[in-house]
Formats: C-alpha cells, structure tokens, sequence
C-alpha cells in the first residue's frame, strides 16, 4: 500500500491560469474546491512537468510561497504568498523573456528573446537589474551553480561555460554537436539528445568532441523527452554507468518507459526497460517512487509503483505544465 504523501503542486491550466493545489489527490473535487489562483496570463510553449526541462519554462517555485511566473508578454515576476488575489504580491525581474532558470530567490540566470542569457541578482523591481551576460546566441541552457553552466548555441553545439562572466564567450569546453536537449547531472556527466532523437550518456571530461563520442553510449532513440536520476553517489561512476544511474524516457510513439545503468546500447534497454504508461506528453519525477504524468488528454496524474492504472491519482484536468513540490520543497 503506498503511503499518502500530503505534496503540493503548482500547476499551469489550458486557459493559462496558474495554481497551487495541495495533496493528497483521492479527491479531484477537494482539490479544486482548496486550490488557490497565483496568478493568470502565464507563459506556455511546451507543455512540462518539474524543473530543468530545457524548454521554455513558464514558471519555477522556490518554495510554496515563492514562485518566479513568466508572462505571456514576456515580463518575468517574482511573486509571493498568500495566493488567492490576482496578481499576488510580485516585484519585476526583467522584460522580453525567453526562458529562465532561478536559483534563489535573489538569482536568476535570464534568457532573452534575442538568445542573450543573463545572471541577474536582487534586489528585482527595477528592469533589467544588476546583470552580468554569460553567452549569445543560445537557444537553452542548465546551470549547475552560479559558476557552472551548460549552454546549447543556436548552432547546435552544446557547451560547458565557467565563470568569470561578462566577457562573451567566457572559459568553455564543447561537449557535442547536433544537440536537441540535453541534462547534466554534474560537470562530468549528461545526458544528450542529438536532433535525430538518438540518447546518448556522455562522461567528460569534456573539450574533445572526438573522444567523447568515441566513450559514449548509446540508451535509446526516437526519443522525445527524458529524465535521468542519481540513486546514490555511485552514479556516474563509469563510463556507461552504474545501476545507480536511471533514466525516463518518452518515446516518439508517447510511451514513457524506464531504464537503469549500465548502459549498453539501444537492443539492451529495449530488453530491460519497465513500462510505466502510455498516451504521456510530460511527466516528471522526484525519485522512483513519486511521479507525475501529464496525459495527452491533458490529465494530470500522480503516479508511484508498481506502476499501473491501480496506482495512480488524478490531480487535475486540462492542465498543461506543473510543478510538484515534493515534501522537502513544501510548508
């Protein structure tokens, strides 16, 4: 019998009203009935579930009451409890946003419409605040830390950038080319998906192209989304991983699959992945045991295993991105 887990989740609806609905989630009714609006009007170009998705982030919460919401004029807002008034209280962090990814509350790395990506610091209200650029021409990117950041160009060449910034480009090492998405687990390991949907697990170090494809290892293709886990600091530990590192992956065909280390090409996972559900166009996890599934029926569902129609919750309906606040993150 699973346990029930009272989370939280801020979840994105079709109309572009944006929520905070709190578990558990037996009872669908309850659940709208308790809900509170943050804000409306927001961002929604991919629909994703949790964070680190290299795709156009609508919204990103640092904690049940603190929450960057991203417009769909392009303003980027810091916005705060209590919820429930449209607009809560906010203060602006910049204008003509693309995409962002926030690491406190007080920073902020900001990607422009015109592919300049920024590291930008409290205090917000006056546009654009104190600022540093780290790169052009960049189409996404993931931050490790504020000194470590990957960044995919426009060109398709995927690079991992270092501090100092403010001289475009800073100190970099290429990682590969042709990437679509991507995700690192540290400066030492990513994930990468090439444009032709091939995923690959690359160990650095990185800054040769050549021998990185060389020592790569091919998890699967015809792939359209993915999350890895770290199960425990043994992850990582060779170069075609270890049973610690595991991986989500949604096919082309909308079946959401899952495979662990090592990896040892396309005919090996195919051989010992687990099926996890079909019809998914986002999901995102927080550990094994705590899913969140968005269907292409726009249902949002929370999973656990064994994973199967007998183990899951729906959340909300017509939604199209969310946040899962999982109990560390929740007050």
């Amino acid at each position: 019998m699973h346990k029930e887990l009272i989370m939280q989740a801020f979840v994105l609806g079709s109309d572009g009203n944006l929520w905070l609905e709190t578990g558990p989630f037996t009872d669908l009714a309850r659940t709208l009935a308790t809900r509170q609006q943050v804000d409306a009007n927001v961002s929604n170009i991919y629909s994703q579930v949790g964070e680190n998705r290299i795709w156009r982030t609508a919204f990103q919460a640092i904690n049940a009451g603190e929450i960057f919401v991203l417009g769909t004029d392009g303003n980027l807002w810091l916005e705060h409890a209590p919820f429930g008034s449209v607009p809560p209280s906010r203060q602006q962090v910049d204008s003509d946003v693309q995409t962002f990814q926030a690491m406190d509350v007080g920073t902020v790395f900001v990607l422009g419409n015109n592919g300049n990506l920024w590291l930008e610091t409290a205090p917000f209200g006056n546009v654009p605040p104190s600022r540093q650029q780290v790169d052009g021409n960049v189409l996404a990117f993931q931050a490790l830390d504020l000194e470590t950041v990957f960044v995919l160009g426009t060109d398709g060449n995927l690079w991992l950038e270092t501090a100092p910034f403010g001289n475009v480009p800073p100190s970099r090492q290429q990682v590969d080319g042709n990437v679509l998405q991507f995700w690192a687990m540290d400066s030492g390991t990513v994930y990468v998906l090439g444009q032709d949907l091939n995923l690959w697990y690359e160990p650095g170090p990185f800054g040769n192209t050549e021998i990185t494809t060389s020592i790569r290892s091919q998890i699967d293709a015809n792939v359209n989304d993915f999350q890895p886990l770290r199960l425990s600091s043994d992850g990582g530990s060779a170069l075609n991983g270890s049973p610690a590192d595991v991986i989500f992956t949604l096919g082309h065909d909308s079946n959401l699959w899952l495979a662990q280390g090592p990896f040892q090409g396309v005919e090996h996972t195919v051989n010992t992945r687990k099926f996890v559900d079909g019809n998914v166009i986002a999901f995102g996890a927080g550990d094994l045991s705590n899913l969140f599934v968005l269907g292409g029926d726009l249902n949002l569902w929370y999973e656990y295993p064994p994973y199967g129609p007998k183990n899951r919750q729906l959340v909300d309906a017509n939604a199209v991105a969310c946040q899962p606040l999982f109990p560390a993150q929740s007050f």
